[in-house]
């Protein structure tokens, strides 16, 4: 709407202003436009008679996206499966298996895209009775570079629960959980875009005297990187972060995310423009309530105001959020919401202010059963894709919807996908 002053000779000033109040109003209006969904849900595996859960997605530059999940094999226990679809949410060829070792359990895996479509997997795998993080590389027609590789150079302790985020040329970096006599702390290991290490192992926390764990990474253009995890303090549960240079280097000391300190802070997850402004969105627990809480802060690691929560006027309990950011710094929240005993999916979206783009929308049409551990990914220009695992039709498998920011902006530079915080398996 363009808005014009009224003559004089026409208009009092009273209409005057009362027709710049219906501009404002209307400008409002179309701001607060919220994302509209290209399509309804639809299923990602192809196999269905055993359970598949604990999803992660991510998108290129172009919007061709991946999904990979922890898929039940008859007589091989869990294993890592994908798809690749184009930016229609039109499959790519069939679901294939990522990992190439077999004995043991391979869960909760996590994916990123680079700006041209190669992507790398992260996992947790059990070997002898550990826990260990492996991963493996596939360029964009999901054909594998190399075998699965170890990512943690330390060995002997539980590593657990990895993170993967790539940048628009293809370094990336993994983070985790690794176990230290009976505590937690976040690990961190950078690639190069082959697949070679660029350094042994960073310790991301500081503070060591209580358990660190469920750690979510992003990455900007740049390759600056972002880690949000959760922090035991004092028999309370907190949300911490802290910046990196591309090169490792940790930038100041870890932040303090929640300025809301009632409850414990659960689950965070953490999204990154292409500035380097950052995003974490997080569960907070208190009296028996779940809500889900964001905070936004500047590339210099200030925070924009408080914490808010995403949506106040939500019914139920919400519960393991996943943020996803575009490169001017819009983003969108989603979560699981507990409604009458079940779960469904939600997900609001906000501009770069943190302002709600219209309100919370309903993600899953299939609303038979239980819809839970939703992942997100957003591309550069806003549009995004998410993916959750669900038991509508009987058996656990995973579902997945496309959306379109509005208005739409034109791309301008890669955001990879980040992994959605920590997920529980059902």
């Amino acid at each position: 709407m363009i808005c014009r002053p009224t003559p004089t000779a026409v208009c009092s000033s009273v209409l005057a202003a009362a027709a710049l109040a219906l501009c404002w109003l209307a400008a409002a209006s179309s701001q607060a436009a919220g994302p509209s969904a290209l399509g309804g849900e639809f299923r990602v595996n192809t196999l269905t008679d055993r359970i598949q859960q604990s999803s992660s997605v991510a998108l290129d530059a172009d919007g061709d996206f991946v999904v990979v999940w922890q898929g039940e094999v008859a007589g091989s226990g869990d294993e890592i499966r994908a798809q690749r679809f184009d930016a229609r949410g039109v499959a790519q060829g069939g679901e294939f298996a990522v990992n190439t070792v077999s004995k043991g359990d391979q869960n909760l895996p996590s994916v990123a895209l680079d700006a041209d479509g190669d992507f790398v997997v992260a996992w947790q795998s059990l070997v002898a009775g550990n826990l260990v993080i492996r991963a493996r590389r596939f360029d964009a027609r999901g054909v594998a570079q190399g075998e699965e590789f170890a990512v943690h150079a330390t060995s002997g302790d539980d590593h657990s629960a990895p993170a993967v985020a790539i940048d628009a040329d293809g370094d990336f970096v993994v983070v985790w959980e690794s176990s230290l006599n009976g505590s937690y702390e976040i690990r961190a290991r950078r690639f190069a875009a082959g697949g070679v290490a660029l350094d042994r192992e960073i310790t991301v926390n500081t503070l060591t005297a209580s358990s660190q764990r469920a750690p979510s990474v992003a990455i900007d253009a740049d390759g600056d990187f972002v880690v949000a995890w959760r922090s035991n303090i004092a028999g309370s549960f907190e949300i911490r972060a802290q910046r990196f240079t591309a090169g490792g280097v940790a930038q100041g000391d870890e932040l303090a995310v929640n300025a809301r300190k009632a409850g414990d802070q659960l689950a965070p997850s953490v999204a990154i423009d292409a500035d380097g402004d950052f995003v974490v969105a997080w569960e907070n627990a208190w009296e028996g309530d779940f809500a889900i809480r964001a905070r936004r802060f500047t590339a210099g690691g200030v925070a924009q105001g408080g914490d808010f929560e995403i949506d106040p006027e939500g019914a139920g309990e919400q519960f393991s959020p996943a943020v996803a950011m575009d490169a001017d710094g819009d983003f969108v929240v989603a979560w699981q919401s507990k409604i009458a005993g079940s779960y469904e999916i939600r997900a609001r979206g906000f501009d770069p202010r943190g302002v709600a783009q219209g309100d919370a929308i309903a993600v899953n049409t299939l609303t038979a059963g239980t819809q839970k551990a939703v992942a997100c990914a957003m591309d550069a220009g806003g549009d995004f894709v998410l993916a959750w695992h669900g038991d509508g039709t009987g058996n656990w498998e995973i579902g997945a919807r496309r959306y379109q920011r509005t208005p739409r902006r034109p791309a301008l530079a890669p955001v990879s996908g980040a992994r959605s915080g920590h997920r529980h398996s059902s």
